[in-house]
């Protein structure tokens, strides 16, 4: 049996089962359509389990073209699936380092009054010995 592998695309894993079934052809020994559509859904791995479930239970069965279509759509989900999965991350991430410059940038205006205010303090007390010194 043949079966669509982890890293490989509907498009390539259709080409492939296309493939053999030319071959067949060639030497004699057809694959119906309705065979066709049996051996996709065969080989498809667990997580196309919804749309396996639904192609085999519409009647008529679909063509093996329409039922390519069908699985196609599910890989695109899937791919888009993971893909907003993977934005989101990043924009958590995002969010994490924002929060992070702001929580500096608040604890740095709260201790500046302070520091300020020492700066201004230690202004006056040289202000007075110098004149003290001088006087």
């Amino acid at each position: 049996m043949t079966k669509k592998g982890d890293d490989e695309t509907i498009e390539s894993y259709v080409k492939r089962l296309k493939s053999i079934a030319d071959s067949r052809a060639a030497m004699g020994i057809p694959i119906s359509d309705w065979n066709m559509v049996l051996k996709l859904l065969a080989g498809l791995p667990s997580e196309y389990e919804p749309v396996k479930k639904l192609i085999s239970r519409t009647r008529p069965l679909l063509t093996f073209e329409d039922a390519c279509s069908m699985v196609s759509m599910q890989e695109h989900k899937f791919l888009q699936d993971h893909h907003e999965e993977s934005s989101a991350f990043t924009t958590l991430e995002k969010v994490g380092t924002v929060v992070g410059v702001v929580s500096l940038t608040a604890a740095a205006v709260v201790t500046l009054p302070t520091v300020a205010g020492a700066v201004g303090a230690s202004r006056m007390i040289v202000a007075r010995w110098c004149s003290v010194c001088s006087g």
